[in-house]
């Protein structure tokens, strides 16, 4: 069960003229979740999850570091936080000491919850 019917996201994306979701910007994901939210009556949790089931390259986790440590998450308030996946400790410690008190860490892995927790 979606809480968006299929419909629903092509007939946004159609009067948004986004062709595919995937060829949309970060910009237009934000307005199109902002015109899903106006829908629906009821607000979404906003997060930046990746690729699942791809690693990470070094050059985009580096990036991904630089780009939180520049502030972009104040760029982008309507996204509140990162899932971070990776199951790597080291990778989430470098995350949660680039992020401030207003952008959320969320763990991805149950095997690594109470750890990250701690950081």
């Amino acid at each position: 069960m979606t809480p968006v019917s299929q419909e629903q996201l092509n007939r946004e994306m159609d009067g948004m003229n986004i062709p595919d979701i995937t060829s949309a910007t970060i910009r237009q994901i934000l307005a199109l979740a902002n015109r899903l939210e106006n829908h629906l009556g009821q607000p979404f949790v906003h997060l930046e999850m990746g690729n699942p089931g791809l690693p990470a390259s070094d050059i985009g986790i580096e990036a991904e570091r630089e780009a939180l440590l520049r502030g972009i998450a104040n760029q982008y308030p309507n996204i509140a936080g990162i899932k971070e996946a990776s199951g790597d400790m080291g990778y989430a410690m470098k995350i949660a000491h680039c992020i401030g008190p207003d952008f959320a860490l969320w763990c991805g892995n149950d095997d690594i919850t109470i750890p990250l927790l701690s950081i």
